[in-house]
C-alpha cells in the first residue's frame, strides 16, 4: 500500500512521499523472501536470522530517521511511525522466539 498510498499518506504524516514509494518498492522482494521461507518445510537457520536481523534494522531505521532529524513527520506521522516499528518489533520477537523453538534445517 506505500506504493500507490505513497502521496495520500505523505500528506497526512509529513513524511516524504519518495521516502514511503522506496520503502514500500523495497518491501516486495523481501515479502517474496519471507514467503519462500513460510512455505518451506525446513527454513534455513541463515534465513530465520536474515528474517529477524531485517526486521529488527528496519525498526530501528523507522526510530533513527525522525530522531536523527532525517524526516520530521507531524503527531500523525510519529504515530504511524511507532505503530509500525512496534509491529514489526512484535513480529521480529515472534520470528525470532519460534526459530528458538522450531528446527530449523543448517
Amino acid at each position: 500500500m506505500l506504493i500507490p498510498g505513497s502521496g495520500p499518506v505523505a500528506q497526512l504524516t509529513q513524511i516524504s512521499a519518495p521516502l514511503l514509494f522506496w520503502a514500500g518498492l523495497l518491501l516486495i522482494p523481501v515479502a517474496g523472501f519471507m514467503a519462500a521461507c513460510a512455505r518451506a518445510d525446513h527454513v534455513p537457520v541463515w534465513a530465520a536470522k536474515v528474517v529477524v536481523a531485517g526486521n529488527a534494522l528496519w525498526v530501528l531505521a523507522s526510530l533513527a530517521l525522525p530522531l536523527a532529524g532525517l524526516i520530521a513527520p507531524n503527531g500523525l506521522g510519529w504515530s504511524f511511525v511507532l505503530i509500525q516499528a512496534a509491529a514489526v518489533a512484535l513480529l521480529a520477537g515472534l520470528e525470532w522466539r519460534a526459530a528458538q523453538h522450531r528446527p530449523a534445517a543448517v
